[in-house]
């Protein structure tokens, strides 16, 4: 979402919609009054410089307020962080399956990874200082998945998540078939640039070429959805969903409020454009694609220092 006001939540919620194609994750109303923003900032206005990641806890402590207005850190959301700094993350066992834990490995891994710590670890529940869980919300929202500071619980709504595999199928398939008939264009315009208008049965030429072109790609797409339901690419596509959905909950978590920012995986409407790509899921590494910008990373810096200022 660009441009418009926004107001941050100190419980944020997430659902799923598409648009020209993509699945991207949204965000209910907000159910606290907080900071509204009535312009939206420049990265260089909303990304903390490294000077400012470096100063003293007393520093901190007095230009809190200041802070929240301008970056969106709230240390009211960071509820589910440790003494020691740390997110210990206990995974109820109770309707988690394998691919819920993989996304949530997604999520914490695109953290520290950017952190250069860890930051968020699984626990065992003795000792644990947030949980993980999936939840059976009967709204009409649909959330993909919330951080509720009170309960210091980062839960997956199961409902969302059984829909979405179908529909991220589906999302593969629609989007390999766009790339594949633009592709053709461009090939078709090339070729017939290439042929000039002397050269004789023009017209005949580029209709074969672009005859030949369809076959091929009606193969390939053919081959895709084959490929899809025999790799499973729909699930792999879904776990690499959920990781950018989560990952942006536990942004939640670390104390920051929505972004600004349009490319930011903490702004209010994100997208890991790679998730609804045919080609980069099934290639897709095994670390994923961490989705995490420059800002949210400097903001989650601030945000654990202003923690350790008031701790």
């Amino acid at each position: 979402m660009k441009n418009r006001k926004m107001a941050i939540a100190a419980v944020a919620f997430a659902g799923t919609l598409f648009f020209g194609g993509k699945m991207v994750t949204t965000h209910a109303a907000d159910t606290t009054t907080a900071i509204t923003a009535t312009k939206a900032p420049t990265q260089n206005q909303f990304t903390p410089s490294n000077a400012l990641l470096h100063k003293s806890a007393k520093y901190y402590r007095t230009n809190y307020t200041k802070l929240r207005s301008q970056y969106r850190v709230y240390k009211s959301y960071q509820s589910g962080i440790a003494k020691n700094g740390q997110i210990k993350i206990y995974i109820n066992p109770k309707g988690v399956t394998k691919d819920m834990k993989t996304s949530l490995r997604l999520a914490v891994s695109y953290w520290n990874q950017k952190l250069g710590t860890n930051v968020i670890k699984l626990n065992a529940k003795k000792g644990h200082s947030a949980e993980f869980k999936v939840a059976s919300k009967s709204t009409d929202a649909e959330e993909d998945a919330y951080w509720d500071q009170d309960s210091r619980t980062l839960a997956l709504d199961l409902k969302p998540y059984n829909k979405s595999l179908s529909s991220l199928s589906q999302q593969l398939t629609e989007n390999y078939s766009d790339k594949l008939d633009k592709e053709l264009e461009a090939k078709v315009k090339t070729y017939s640039d290439s042929l000039g208008s002397t050269t004789p049965d023009t017209t005949a030429k580029v209709q074969a070429y672009r005859d030949s072109l369809t076959a091929q790609n009606k193969a390939k797409l053919s081959e895709a959805e084959q490929n899809i339901k025999k790799d499973k690419l729909d699930y792999a596509s879904r776990n690499l969903y959920y990781g950018a959905v989560l990952a942006h909950e536990l942004g939640h978590a670390l104390g920051l409020g929505h972004s600004p920012l349009a490319d930011d995986t903490m702004n209010a409407t994100s997208d890991s454009p790679e998730v609804h790509d045919y080609e980069d899921v099934l290639k897709a590494p095994k670390s994923g694609y961490n989705p995490l910008t420059k800002t949210d990373v400097s903001r989650a810096k601030l945000a654990l220092q202003i923690f350790k200022a008031f701790h």
